[in-house]
């Protein structure tokens, strides 16, 4: 006897598009958002790591978001 799995994965198609589709149109992108921080009434801080330019450990240390290393 043949076995017809054609109408099965049809319905698991259908299933997944049904229900992987949103209609709500909320914007649930994330945003990143620069850590780099600068009170114009305090500057200078006290600190040049107050500035938040750089991120991660000392040793290996990268420019924070939207800071452009020259």
């Amino acid at each position: 006897m043949k076995k017809n799995y054609i109408l099965p994965i049809l319905f698991g198609i259908i299933f997944t598009i049904i229900f992987s589709c949103s209609d709500d149109n909320s914007n649930d992108e994330y945003t990143p958002v620069s850590p780099v921080t600068v009170d114009l009434t305090q500057v200078p801080y006290a600190k040049l790591s107050d500035y938040k330019f750089f991120e991660g450990e000392l040793k290996n240390l990268s420019p924070a978001l939207g800071v452009l290393p020259l």
